[in-house]
């Protein structure tokens, strides 16, 4: 078969006709078409309530296995979370418990920046995971940040001048902080609002 190009046809054109009938021959070789397997992430979400911590026996821990790839949201809207009854093991079985854990993230040196309070986040909730990169995407100079200090803070809105009269001086903002250093201890992400 011969083509012949045309000053009519633009190149363009050609290339999209030449593109099909090359796709359409290459389809003409399989009786069915062949699916792409879907891949699944091989993160999965875990939610943590003061709720799961009533269904445990008395004296019962709830064991958090941070080995796994797993993102724990912690919820403590509807009721405070005992977390002295939660049980953390990290990437090389060591267990802590949870209450001491958080203490190094009121602990870290946030340097200008206002301090981390995982109990008083604006929407009651905080995800804590091994791996920070499972929480959010991050961008590479985040991620270089993050692993350098063992701190992100990135605003996500302050305020203007546009801002009309009624509405507060706050700050929104998303941290992510590693007390213990990235691939050292869980890292938590959290949603922060500071106001004047």
């Amino acid at each position: 078969m011969l083509l012949k190009t045309t000053s009519f046809l633009p190149k363009s054109a050609l290339s999209l006709a030449l593109g099909l009938l090359v796709t359409g021959l290459v389809g003409c070789g399989s009786s069915e078409p062949v699916d792409e397997p879907v891949q699944n992430s091989p993160v999965s979400n875990t939610r943590v309530d003061a709720a799961a911590i009533a269904k445990l026996a008395p004296g019962e821990l709830l064991t958090i296995d941070l080995r796994d790839n797993v993102v724990y949201h912690f919820d403590y809207s509807d009721a405070p979370i005992d977390y002295a009854r939660i049980k953390l093991i990290d990437e090389d079985g060591a267990e802590t418990l949870m209450e001491n854990a958080m203490q190094k993230v009121a602990g870290f040196d946030y340097g200008d920046n206002p301090a981390v309070d995982l109990l008083a986040t604006p929407d009651n909730r905080f995800k804590m995971g091994w791996d920070p990169t499972d929480m959010e995407k991050l961008s590479d100079s985040d991620r270089l940040t993050l692993e350098e200090t063992g701190y992100l803070y990135k605003e996500i809105s302050s305020p203007s001048a546009s801002q009309p009269q009624s509405e507060d001086n706050c700050i929104y903002a998303v941290c992510e902080v590693c007390p213990d250093g990235w691939g050292n201890g869980p890292c938590y992400f959290v949603n922060h609002v500071w106001c004047d």
